[in-house]
């Protein structure tokens, strides 16, 4: 939460504390108890036409704000409605809509609380109270509040529902059910209603409860298999084998179709330790085509989380044959594409899960996590060419991705766009303030991009700002030491900079020849020709720039014709070497 509504919040409670009068501790046994404990109390309210005219210009600028996303500004516009006019009911809920939003659910619950007291009749203020009552773990008063709403609207469904999941919580699990019941009455028997009331009863101990409720429902629902297929379950987990192998081959004489009974009998084949039938019973599951996907996918993920666990009862040709039957019976799903991408990628098959995952994002390409699993696994092979189109793309779907904008800044700067890549990395950067790490690295790289298009004052700033988030990053230590010696800036800073560099990598011959140039630019020759050579014993003796840098060294330790021959060198390399190099050659002379 931000300073500001931090402020907010404070003055809100101290207001709300100065409109509240004290409480007594009488025992609650009505809702209005809770609401007026000791009877009316103080309230605000100014009459005249100017006070009047001022309140509607707060209450409807709040609302304007509030519409525009403004919420601190909106919270301040209701608290000076509530200045003018205390009895303001939505001036209170809507403050404690704001305060939930910022998760002080305690503050939140008073300012409901006021709003009801000055409304009591508004089912939708009472509702919100009700359910800060209960995410605060207030059930007493939670149970009052939702049974004065049942009062208020007698048959509706979801206030009867509201009344029996906190009278679960206190655990009067009969009450909880009379109110199920009661919207069952209502409504019909249906699927969701069935399952609570039998998880309830299961809770309860009242194990034949719970089995009349799954009779009832298929009593009402003939004609659905799975209903009949829980019932199996029921009677396996009561350990009743008999009732369970019988419901269960009813099941596969009366829908031979049906698919969930497989993974049913794959289940209890498994308890058996029968193996074979196990697999057999899944396979027919996972290829039954009138089997949903959502179903197959949490049958599969058990396995899948544990590929590597030695007790795992499938192997991964299994789970391999398994995820294949998912994709070719849901072709137009993208989940089942994930789950074998994801598989493939854990078993090394990384070529394979690059394409399945793309196919799972032309699917579906709204999924932020499969694109960051996607885009690392294209950048690592070397092979594929279309990795700037893709990192472009989801840097496109979601521009406040770090990850995704310094993925796609550092493919420009592969294909050597380097604006591309400055506009994408600056965007990672503005987006990385959470990402200490990824910040640093996107900052040293900014420090590179910017000096190579002669932003030598932001490359400087850049380096600085990654070594400040990251003081051991080598890479980053190196690039500025170096450009620091090229500009001839700070270079005892250079000089201690790429000194810590030497001492993590003493025998990397691009640091060794950093080093041996800061020195040069020092004037410190004999040691510049010390730490050029290591570079040069290290494998710097066929890089262009060293060359010539062990030339120049050479020429200012007074070995001149020695220069001259390594200038030479330099020379017939492809790198890229100074504009002075042939005339240093032309003119056996030093030149800058």
């Amino acid at each position: 939460m931000t300073d500001f509504l931090k402020n907010i919040i404070l003055a809100l409670t101290f207001f709300l504390a100065f409109l509240t009068s004290c409480g007594t501790t009488k025992e609650l046994t009505t809702f209005e108890d809770i609401l007026y404990p000791d009877g009316r109390f103080f309230s605000i309210r100014h009459s005249d036409d100017f006070t009047t005219q001022r309140f509607n210009y707060y209450f409807v600028e709040a609302n304007r704000l509030k519409a525009l996303g403004d919420l601190g500004n909106s919270a301040i516009l209701y608290m000076e409605a509530i200045r003018l006019d205390s009895t303001c009911a939505t001036c209170y809920y809507e403050i404690s809509h704001l305060l939930i939003r910022n998760r002080e659910f305690n503050e939140a619950e008073n300012f409901a609380f006021r709003s009801v007291q000055y409304d009591p009749h508004n089912e939708h203020f009472i509702s919100l109270l009700t359910q800060l009552y209960f995410h605060n773990r207030k059930f007493d008063k939670a149970l009052l509040s939702s049974k004065y709403l049942v009062e208020l609207d007698p048959d509706n469904p979801e206030y009867l529902y509201q009344v029996s999941q906190i009278l679960y919580e206190k655990e009067r699990f009969e009450e909880a059910i009379d109110y199920l019941n009661r919207i069952e009455a209502i409504i019909g028997i249906n699927e969701a209603l069935t399952f609570e009331k039998h998880s309830i009863y299961l809770e309860a101990g009242k194990k034949r409860s719970a089995l009349r409720e799954i009779k009832n429902l298929i009593s009402e629902n003939p004609n659905n298999g799975n209903y009949r297929v829980f019932l199996g379950d029921f009677y396996v987990q009561q350990s009743d084998m008999k009732n369970a192998l019988s419901t269960y081959n009813q099941v596969l004489i009366d829908f031979p179709d049906n698919g969930l009974i497989h993974f049913s009998l794959a289940n209890l084949a498994l308890s058996e330790n029968d193996m074979p039938s196990f697999v057999h019973h899944l396979e027919n599951g996972f290829f039954n085509e009138n089997l949903e996907i959502d179903i197959k996918i949490q049958r599969i993920l058990p396995f899948l989380m544990n590929m590597n666990d030695p007790d795992n009862p499938l192997n991964t040709e299994h789970i391999d044959l398994f995820l294949n039957a998912i994709i070719e019976l849901h072709p137009y799903d993208a989940m089942g594409y994930v789950l074998y991408g994801n598989f493939l990628s854990e078993n090394g098959n990384n070529s394979k899960a690059i394409d399945v995952l793309e196919t799972a994002l032309l699917l579906d390409e709204r999924q932020e996590e499969i694109w960051h699993d996607f885009l690392l696994l294209l950048f690592e092979d070397q092979e594929r060419n279309n990795k700037t189109e893709y990192a472009k793309r989801a840097a496109s779907l979601y521009p406040s991705n770090p990850f995704f904008n310094y993925i796609a800044g550092f493919s420009f700067l592969l294909d050597d766009d380097k604006i591309s890549s400055i506009y994408y990395l600056e965007r990672a950067s503005d987006n990385a303030e959470n990402n200490t790490m990824l910040k640093a690295q996107v900052l040293g790289l900014l420090g590179d991009l910017y000096y190579q298009t002669d932003s030598v004052e932001k490359s400087f700033s850049s380096y600085q700002k990654s070594i400040s988030l990251n003081p051991d990053n080598i890479i980053v230590l190196n690039n500025y030491s170096y450009f620091l010696s090229l500009e001839k800036k700070d270079l005892h800073k250079a000089e201690e900079m790429i000194s810590r560099v030497i001492l993590q990598e003493p025998d990397n011959y691009t640091y060794l020849d950093t080093y041996a140039w800061v020195l040069f630019q020092q004037g410190k020759y004999l040691d510049a020709l010390y730490y050029i050579e290591r570079a040069m014993e290290l494998g710097g003796k066929d890089n262009g720039v060293i060359l010539e840098h062990y030339g120049d060294i050479l020429y200012k330790n007074g070995m001149k014709d020695e220069a001259i021959t390594y200038w030479k060198k330099a020379s017939y390399t492809d790198d890229e070497v100074t504009e002075f190099l042939i005339k240093k050659i032309e003119f056996e002379s030093y030149f800058e």
